[in-house]
């Protein structure tokens, strides 16, 4: 972009409009609150403005296409170099997954995608325009829109919409990989639920130490009835150390989960405790990061009374450059699910940053 607006400055600089009929001036059309262009030239146009080859270019207007093109080319060079317009972030990552399940499976996989992310903010004052897109491509080349949201709102107070993923009750921890599963996780309407799925989200500031989220969401799967959910979060903290308390509902549903989440350093580890319950379907959880390692384990039980669980670690190391990491991961466990049977998994994974 840089080299882009480098090469329309210089384009500007040159004096066009002494050859040019039109006498076209980069301000003509462009709102007060753009940048200001004017330039005239001394570049000699008139084979393309006069003439047998002219009148074969000429539209109804009596425009040329050289002309047409200078002025299309006159009115992006404004807008590029117009101050008004927000920066926008763009970075990415590839994900490399070599997998092999031992148990259940056994079975040697290699999964993986490419992320790309655009972020832009705006500020006026104290309030503010956030919004930022993720574009995922897998492996075996499907790709879809991860998040897709656009915020708005003051430093105290804001309203998200869109695509995207609220505040995460079962804090995971470094769980690069994962075999088995609990039976209640607090995470069912925390978002990215669908394609055409209302999903709005409130934050506030209660004080110094505190805040909350009101997640509204609701699911309208073609075929089915449409059930409104409201999923709220309530974040307390004291120094380095965080508890969070949510509750989910959603129309229709006999239960209401609730869920809390805590984490707290200690001794160089981040430490996360999490427990979730729904009825009779709960879980529950502890994992700790130090540094590259990370340790955890969880278990539960769905609304049947099938249990679940799983343990896993992983360790990180640097792949030949700062950005690139390779990780090495272990997980044994089952799914709370009927049917499920315990697998283990080993995983190494290659990530690059750009």
């Amino acid at each position: 972009m840089q080299h882009a607006q480098e090469a329309w400055k210089k384009l500007v600089q040159h004096k066009m409009t002494s050859s040019l009929q039109s006498g076209f001036h980069a301000t003509d059309r462009l709102p007060k609150s753009r940048t200001q262009i004017q330039f005239t030239s001394n570049l000699d146009l008139t084979p393309f403005t006069h003439g047998r080859l002219a009148a074969n270019f000429r539209n109804p207007r009596g425009e040329t296409r050289m002309q047409r093109f200078i002025k299309l080319s006159a009115v992006t060079a404004a807008i590029i170099a117009a101050p008004a317009f927000a920066a926008v972030d763009v970075s990415g990552n590839i994900e490399l997954d070599n997998t092999y399940y031992a148990d259940a499976q056994d079975q040697l996989t290699q999964t993986g995608r490419v992320e790309l992310n655009f972020a832009g903010k705006k500020e006026v004052g104290s309030a503010y325009v956030a919004a930022k897109g993720t574009i995922e491509a897998g492996k075996a080349g499907a790709d879809a829109v991860a998040d897709m949201w656009v915020e708005g709102g003051t430093s105290a107070f804001a309203v998200r919409m869109g695509r995207f993923e609220a505040t995460d009750m079962f804090v995971p921890g470094k769980d690069t990989l994962v075999v088995g599963g609990v039976g209640y996780n607090g995470n069912t309407l925390r978002g990215r639920r669908g394609a055409s799925e209302p999903h709005v989200m409130v934050t506030g500031k209660l004080g110094a130490a505190a805040s909350f989220e009101l997640g509204l969401i609701e699911t309208n799967t073609v075929g089915t009835d449409t059930n409104f959910g409201v999923r709220p979060v309530v974040a307390f903290g004291a120094g380095p150390a965080t508890i969070k308390l949510a509750a989910e509902k959603l129309q229709g549903a006999a239960d209401t989960g609730f869920a809390l989440t805590a984490g707290l350093p200690l001794g160089g580890a981040a430490i996360n405790v999490n427990y979730s319950q729904m009825g009779d379907a709960n879980g529950y959880g502890v994992n700790a990061t130090i540094g590259a390692f990370g340790v955890g384990a969880a278990a539960g039980e769905d609304a049947a009374g099938n249990k679940g669980n799983y343990v896993f670690a992983a360790y990180t190391v640097p792949f030949f450059v700062p950005e690139a990491s390779m990780t090495f991961a272990v997980s044994s466990g089952k799914n709370a699910a009927a049917g499920s049977a315990k697998d283990t998994g080993l995983r190494v994974r290659v990530n690059y940053s750009f």
